[in-house]
């Protein structure tokens, strides 16, 4: 019988110390995960709390050998305290660190703002607001258009760019917009009216008695929806056409139905958040983004390119020879674009379609919309 009870007692708390050193190595990692993914906390308080961690597990260790060969005298009950105030240290230090933005700076470390930091931003706003609010970026590195990846098998590329009265999307205006497509060479341009016209020269090289003549960006916007959505069907139908070349699989080519893949240079960073911000602040309808793709040029040429500068004008000289190319104007960028990224696709022996479907995105409409109210 007493060796029954032995080997019982040993079994069990073999198995008892088993679980508590599972469970306090799976705290030992999200402690250590907690402070370096999302909280800023010393390096000298971090690794005290993986310490805290090991010397559990250890004496855990000890419990099970106390229990096994003395089963009378169970350290294990000592270990299980010990277990428990390890936890409540763990969680108090967790809830003591402040949140810290993910992003990094331009120096390549992380950001220093906290939800504890004082910094403001050129507006005034406390750049820690949206940490306070539960996001994981402070006001200086917040995505205002989040993204998430899509393959999409047939894309109909469109080119755009705008020219604007400011570098802020958050409270400057659009200016111009300029639109061409990749198959059909279809364009749109216009210019935007702006609630303000400076009468002095700005960075857009756009008179004011020309801006004064545009539509306002509600009606633009809307002239531009209606370019893509008629683009859309007339690709459709040219594509429905064209039985007298090589037979066409239609049941693979339209498993998905097309949709437009909007490119723009810089555009996840100007272009699109530009347009979404315009279209919130003019109380618009946002369907339409979620019916879009995305992708930024910029990051295309940077994978596909060797050259420092990727600015669309150090790229123009890979562009076909074109007379009348004005730098700085809606539509001539858009077609300088198309052909660099005709070049690039060319020089990898791919389509342009595929190239830039292979770095398409959809909009995470809910959670940009979440980033927006933090800094509108």
């Amino acid at each position: 019988m007493f060796y029954t009870i032995f080997f019982v007692s040993a079994v069990w708390n073999g198995i008892r110390t088993c679980i508590q050193i599972a469970i306090s190595h799976a705290i030992g990692w999200h402690f250590k995960h907690y402070l370096v993914s999302d909280n800023a906390c010393p390096a000298g308080l971090r690794w005290t709390g993986l310490a805290w961690v090991g010397v559990l597990g250890w004496v855990g260790c000890f419990g099970w050998l106390g229990g096994a060969f003395r089963p009378k005298v169970n350290i294990l009950y000592l270990s299980s305290a010990w277990f428990e105030a390890n936890v409540l240290v763990l969680v108090l230090v967790m809830l003591k660190c402040p949140h810290q933005c993910r992003a990094l700076a331009r120096t390549g470390k992380r950001c220093g703002i906290t939800e504890v930091s004082q910094t403001r931003t050129s507006d005034g706003k406390a750049a820690n607001l949206s940490l306070r609010q539960g996001l994981r970026q402070c006001l200086f590195h917040l995505d205002l258009f989040c993204v998430a990846e899509a393959k999409p098998e047939h894309p109909i590329v469109v080119y755009l760019d705008f020219e604007t009265n400011g570098l802020s999307p958050l409270r400057d205006h659009i200016v111009e917009i300029g639109l061409v497509s990749h198959r059909c060479d279809a364009k749109f341009s216009t210019v935007v009216r702006p609630p303000t016209i400076s009468p002095e020269p700005a960075i857009h090289g756009i008179p004011p008695e020309e801006l004064q003549q545009g539509p306002s960006f509600a009606e633009a916007f809307s002239r531009c929806v209606h370019f893509l959505e008629h683009l859309l069907v007339t690709c459709i139908a040219d594509d429905l056409d064209s039985t007298d070349e090589e037979e066409v699989d239609f049941e693979s080519r339209f498993r998905q139905a097309p949709t437009l893949l909007l490119c723009a240079q810089n555009g996840l960073k100007f272009d699109f958040p530009f347009m979404l911000s315009e279209c919130v602040r003019n109380n618009m309808p946002l369907h339409c983004f979620e019916k879009w793709l995305y992708v930024d040029s910029l990051i295309v040429f940077r994978a596909a390119s060797e050259s420092s500068c990727l600015k669309l004008q150090c790229l123009r000289a890979l562009a076909q020879h074109r007379e009348g190319i004005a730098a700085h104007r809606a539509l001539d960028d858009t077609i300088v674009l198309r052909d660099v990224t005709t070049y690039y696709a060319e020089r990898l022996g791919l389509s342009v379609e595929h190239l830039l479907g292979s770095f398409a995105g959809s909009l995470d409409l809910q959670q940009t919309l979440l980033h927006l109210g933090c800094v509108l």
